[in-house]
């Protein structure tokens, strides 16, 4: 039997982790079904591991398994037709590691799944991940001069550039664009996920979205502390830790009623300005032409303005209090 193999590559801030976390939970129905969810490569729910190898990354453990496992573990799996690899890791992929995918897998077709968000939500997203990674140093910087110091862009937003490069490697053929919406991933990731493989969605367990931003104040409140501490001598566990308590404190105080959002209609449509060219050059090339995106987003939902400055004395005190009780406590 035909064996065809689905690469999701993310990117970032596309609700991988949702989809991720729904493959690994449902892993055995899917084999039942003929759909194989390598072990090989994996880290935790992901294939992290075959990106690292691919990328020497010093993540990579040949211990989780290589790309010389995974072909073993693919060609030892009788009563499949379909593989599924998932990690956003691949969306950094150059066309050296592109090539090496293509070797490695010549033997089978290859379906690249790649997710398109809107630029402004998405660099929202990767700012507040900022504020919360512990592999991103301070200074973190307001949202907005973020933005202008990274010209409204990132890696991450230059959807052309990337589908460009699967494309050229592999096919057109190959590629599979899904934009990013309401109306694509409905109230499931998963299962909208799952209709892109060509996969039955009955009868499997929904996972929970998760990777939930939290409301303006707690993340200003994190991004205060991250700036205002020997950040350099904080371990990854540390971090882990107070960015918890930030977050039950921010909970404690109703500080995650609405979702972060600072972007306005102005500041939206600015941008996307910056992508308009790119956009439109994949609306043409995948979607007939039509838009990719709508222009700006509507004013509807609320917009913050607040920033870390426009804490009050007795909350910086109160908060760094908090933190640091729950530190000395763990």
């Amino acid at each position: 039997m035909g064996k065809t193999i689905y690469i999701h590559i993310g990117p970032h801030k596309t609700g991988t982790t949702t989809i991720q976390n729904g493959l690994k939970k449902n892993e055995a129905i899917l084999r039942a079904r003929g759909v194989l969810v390598p072990k090989a490569g994996k880290k935790i729910a992901a294939h992290h591991n075959l990106a690292w190898e691919l990328l020497g990354n010093k993540a990579f453990d040949r211990s989780d398994g290589t790309w010389e496992d995974l072909l073993s573990e693919i060609e030892g799996s009788e009563d499949i037709n379909k593989v599924i690899l998932t990690s956003e890791a691949f969306s950094a992929f150059g066309t050296d590691e592109i090539e090496a995918i293509k070797k490695n897998l010549n033997a089978y077709p290859i379906k690249i799944i790649i997710y398109l968000r809107r630029q402004d939500q998405a660099l929202q997203s990767l700012w507040v991940q900022q504020v919360r990674s512990i592999s991103v140093k301070p200074i973190i910087p307001s949202f907005v001069d973020w933005l202008e110091k990274n010209d409204y862009k990132t890696y991450n937003t230059d959807h052309y550039s990337l589908i460009n490069m699967w494309e050229n490697v592999l096919s057109k053929k190959a590629i599979t664009l899904v934009p990013f919406t309401h109306e694509t991933v409905g109230k499931s990731l998963f299962e909208y996920f799952l209709s892109v493989c060509k996969v039955s969605y009955d009868g499997m367990s929904t996972p929970p979205n998760l990777n939930i931003s939290p409301g303006v104040k707690t993340n200003e409140a994190m991004r205060m502390i991250k700036n205002n501490i020997l950040f350099s001598k904080i371990s990854a566990e540390s971090w882990l830790k107070i960015s918890k308590q930030t977050e039950v404190f921010g909970q404690s105080k109703g500080w995650n009623e609405h979702k972060l959002n600072y972007l306005d209609e102005a500041l939206s449509a600015k941008i996307m300005a910056h992508h308009q060219d790119s956009n439109q050059k994949i609306a043409d090339a995948y979607f007939d032409g039509v838009p990719l995106f709508e222009g700006a987003l509507s004013t509807k939902k609320h917009v913050d303005t607040f920033t870390c400055d426009d804490f009050t004395k007795d909350e910086v005190v109160e908060l760094f209090s908090f933190v640091l009780t729950k530190l000395i406590q763990s």
